[in-house]
């Protein structure tokens, strides 16, 4: 008689696979949670960089003086929470009236995703005029982190002349604070 073929893997078949798999899930999980960040900052950086751009093409549409107004609350910190509205007092970089200023345009309520910060030396106020150019004189940078980490920051120019633009992952980011 001869040997009985049997089929199916042995114990020790599977404890070697889940071995073996328990090491590349351990090599696999710190670079995930790495690009999950990475890809929080991006999609931040993105989703105001296109909040920055609605605004802009409506001060152009309407004829009027829109603003983009932190709601946050702090001083510079951007990812809490923004309003754009059409200035009534077609006076840029002033704050919100319900009276004057009607119904915003769009509020955005922040990311709401800890350790995720947009900071920005522009305090409460970016102003686009009619025409499409920035209010202040001088260029603005916005920076969005990620628990303070400039390694996976990435930077948001708002030019005097109104173009937007999301910085080359190139660029080198000193800090996430400006």
């Amino acid at each position: 008689m001869g040997w009985l073929h049997h089929k199916g893997f042995t114990l020790v078949e599977l404890m070697v696979t889940v071995a073996v798999l328990a090491i590349f899930a351990a090599i696999a999980v710190p670079s995930m949670s790495s690009l999950i960040q990475s890809n929080r900052v991006q999609g931040a950086a993105d989703e105001f960089l296109s909040q920055l751009q609605y605004a802009r093409s409506e001060a152009i549409l309407r004829n009027r003086v829109v603003t983009v107004e932190n709601t946050s609350g702090t001083t510079g910190e951007w990812s809490k929470g923004i309003r754009i509205y059409a200035s009534a007092s077609r006076t840029p970089n002033t704050a919100y009236s319900q009276t004057t200023d009607g119904n915003p345009l769009r509020e955005h309520s922040g990311f709401n995703q800890t350790g995720l910060s947009i900071r920005s030396s522009a305090a409460q106020y970016i102003s686009f005029r009619p025409n499409g150019t920035l209010a202040t004189p001088a260029e603005l940078q916005l920076t969005a982190c990620f628990d303070n980490k400039t390694a996976k920051a990435k930077q948001v120019s708002i030019q005097p002349s109104g173009r937007i633009k999301l910085n080359a992952p190139s660029t080198v980011i000193a800090s996430c604070t400006p």
